[in-house]
């Protein structure tokens, strides 16, 4: 049939002490049609015939257009999707004429709305997941950004779809906000990040100074192994008390990276500032240095990145900072306006 896309899905069998999530009406995915998708905005200049673009439609429509052009290669996937949290999301909208009746000088739109039965989100969640596995290439990454409402689910998902041996982290953003007594619970001050890869994929370490190595290095040394131990981790050669232990030759010394240490899978990242210039009003915006820190341990300069939950378009942006290329797509036509 014209326009039909032949599309292969590797049926995992279940495997032994490995749980299979199932779900009323849960039904495999194999093929799709393509679909015409809109190509509602290309950003930058032309380099090497590449032109940055921005889809609006159904994600599961774009992404079935994709398939033809991108199969195989897009190099990370980042997605920020509907959380099921039972919330209208709204964005506050600003009236710049001067003469409004009533005095009105804005209001509130509704961006989506992410209220679900149970079932019917994880079979979306399941059907996208499916071709974003097609698209991402082989040495390719995916970032699924979730909290608590259905990370469980969301990780037996990936699990079936990627494989169980592919997941490579699961990352905890941590933030600090502001709230009410929770009253019978704990401060939900958190969100997970889950990180699969189609095999051996890209990562770029990166590493970071704490206040921790700061006081180290100020403080010239570090015994390793408690007091008494022959390690001697040096963080300052040129520290005198340093110099008296290392020329005592009782210690087997170890020069520290200056760098620091590679981070960890807990990232401590606040949220925007309400003052910040990044800050576009959007509902659900995620900070730019969270996106910033993605982007770079999982790509390399001129590789390609794809969110089609878009939103904001903060992935998009911070990829074009950060000299990426980069595809966005969102159904929501206020996310394709910011």
């Amino acid at each position: 049939m014209d326009g039909q896309i032949s599309f292969e899905f590797e049926q995992r069998q279940p495997i032994k002490g490995y749980p299979e999530l199932h779900w009323t009406g849960k039904r495999p995915y194999t093929s799709t049609r393509y679909y015409p998708a809109q190509l509602k905005e290309s950003y930058g200049e032309p380099k090497d015939g590449w032109m940055n673009k921005i889809f609006w439609g159904d994600n599961l429509q774009v992404m079935s257009h994709m398939l033809k052009e991108y199969r195989g290669k897009i190099d990370l996937i980042y997605i920020d999707p509907p959380f099921d949290s039972k919330v209208d999301y709204k964005k506050q909208i600003k009236i710049k004429s001067k003469k409004i009746a009533g005095d009105i000088s804005s209001f509130e739109e509704k961006q989506y709305s992410d209220i679900w039965t149970n079932d019917e989100y994880l079979q979306f969640m399941y059907e996208r997941l499916v071709i974003m596995r097609e698209l991402l290439s082989s040495t390719g990454t995916i970032y699924v950004h979730c909290d608590y409402h259905k990370s469980m689910y969301i990780r037996c998902i990936l699990d079936e779809i990627f494989g169980f041996d592919c997941m490579k982290n699961e990352i905890t953003w941590h933030y600090e906000k502001w709230t009410a007594p929770s009253g019978d619970s704990f401060q939900k001050n958190h969100d997970t990040i889950f990180m699969y890869s189609k095999g051996n994929n890209k990562f770029n370490t990166i590493k970071e100074v704490t206040d921790n190595l700061k006081s180290k290095y100020e403080n010239g040394y570090l015994i390793g192994g408690g007091y008494g131990s022959n390690g001697l981790v040096v963080y300052d050669k040129n520290n005198p008390k340093v110099k008296e232990m290392i020329a005592s030759g009782k210690y087997q010394v170890h020069y520290a990276d200056m760098e620091g240490k590679p981070i960890s899978d807990v990232w401590d990242i606040p949220f925007i500032n309400p003052q910040a210039k990044e800050r576009t009003g959007y509902p659900t915006q995620k900070p730019e240095k969270l996106l910033e820190r993605i982007i770079t341990a999982s790509t390399d300069p001129g590789d390609l990145v794809f969110d089609c939950f878009m939103g904001s378009g903060t992935l998009c942006a911070v990829a074009g900072m950060l000299n990426r290329k980069y595809i966005g797509a969102d159904i929501n036509l206020g996310a394709v306006q910011v």
